[in-house]
């Protein structure tokens, strides 16, 4: 094989509907010198008998097997590793590319000895609507990676996924960049790491790359909150050290911009988590001072824990659920069960209340509320007692005791 021009890194983990379109996408290339990097992220489909039959008719395929499920970080790193190509491509095992992709983009970034050149894309939905997602084209123009960041996220425009670029490999191999290991929204810090240290970077209108959208993808999954939850501590502790050490005002301004969005994302997940305990967090203290901060921003402080999903399962039986107690622990209860759907009758208070409301709930006497009811004690561990004893005495059936979580 003549010099090679491009490396396409493939990392592939149970994508056997896709992985055929993957593949022959990047085999029909106008552009021949090229080698396909396949990583078997140990897939439990058809996926290797898939890539053992291209490699068969060709031999432009190189094919690694991981020894155990690492994720798509370690693979992609293991792809950088093996690289040879001037140029490095991520492509993702079901998304698939355009014929001339590889030339075009070889010739643009050769041409102008391009450390990093973005395109735009066409981002198909999982109902099937493909929606171009172009982005602002700059090129002949160059400049330095610090302003394309800084550009980029003023307008809108930032396009932080890996294979929305064209990577020159000296460049990476120099500078020692990677994937961050076991962690999600790994492209977030490789597209800001890469941009600390380009010199030479320039971005195209056209779109190249066919993104496709799946309900069972990794970041779609429910089950990967918790590490959504400990990617972005782990994200925002890496743009506050840069913080730390830049001395541009514009650039220390865009950070925290970037932060800012990437708080609101970690809230979310808090949120969204069934139950967190706090003292599974062992990283390091910044992840817990981080959660604290969030966990501070809502449910008025309390149920940093959450409700254990098998409590909110046990509220969910009950068609009239009251809340006992109308502080800050109640807010934040009624506050928590409207996540998740659950529907609140009343707050209820030992005094008359006088017919008060609360975030449009009504707040009523204890002791005119119907003895079916769930009563959810929502109020300090200190009193909780007094108000479980009142409201046996007036023969309440079901009683549960969330002041424990609070």
């Amino acid at each position: 094989m003549n010099q090679i021009k491009v490396s396409v890194i493939i990392p592939i983990y149970n994508t056997e509907e896709y992985l055929a379109k993957c593949l022959e996408s990047v085999l029909k290339q106008s552009l021949k010198e090229i080698e396909i990097i396949c990583i078997n992220d140990c897939s439990k489909d058809e996926s290797e008998k898939i890539i053992n039959r291209y490699k068969e008719q060709d031999e432009r395929i190189i094919y690694k097997i991981n020894e155990k499920n690492m994720g798509l970080s370690y693979s992609r790193n293991i792809g950088i590793q093996c690289a040879k190509g001037e140029y490095i491509f991520f492509l993702d095992s079901d998304d698939y590319i355009k014929k001339n992709t590889l030339y075009e983009l070889y010739n643009y970034s050769k041409k102008m000895e391009m450390d990093i050149l973005y395109f735009g894309y066409y981002d198909i939905q999982i109902n099937g609507l493909c929606i171009k997602k172009d982005r602002e084209s700059i090129y002949p123009n160059i400049m330095g990676g610090k302003e394309f960041f800084c550009d980029s996220i003023e307008k809108n425009n930032a396009y932080v996924m890996s294979w929305s670029a064209f990577y020159n490999r000296n460049f990476i191999v120099k500078n020692e960049i990677s994937f961050e290991n076991d962690m999600i929204f790994e492209d977030n810090i490789f597209y800001f790491q890469t941009l600390m240290k380009a010199k030479r970077v320039s971005s195209l209108e056209k779109c190249y790359y066919y993104y496709k959208r799946r309900n069972n993808s990794i970041i779609s999954s429910n089950e990967n909150l918790q590490k959504k939850l400990m990617s972005e501590c782990r994200m925002i502790n890496i743009l506050y050290k840069y913080i730390e050490q830049e001395q541009d005002e514009r650039l220390v301004i865009d950070i925290d911009k970037l932060i800012e969005n990437e708080s609101v994302c970690l809230i979310d997940f808090y949120k969204n988590i069934d139950y967190f305990d706090m003292s599974e967090v062992d990283r390091n203290i910044k992840d817990y001072i981080i959660l604290s901060i969030v966990k501070g921003k809502i449910y008025n402080g309390y149920f940093k824990y959450k409700l254990p999903r098998d409590v909110l399962e046990k509220i969910k039986n009950y068609d009239n659920v009251v809340i006992y107690g109308a502080g800050k622990i109640g807010q934040g209860l009624y506050e928590l069960l409207l996540e998740r759907n659950i529907k609140v009758s009343c707050f209820s208070e030992t005094k008359n209340t006088g017919n008060k409301k609360i975030k449009d709930i009504l707040i009523k006497p204890i002791d005119e509320i119907n003895r079916n009811s769930l009563i959810l004690i929502a109020i300090s561990k200190k009193r909780s007692s007094e108000l479980i004893n009142y409201a046996n005495e007036l023969e309440f059936k079901y009683i549960l005791d969330v002041s424990l979580y609070a």
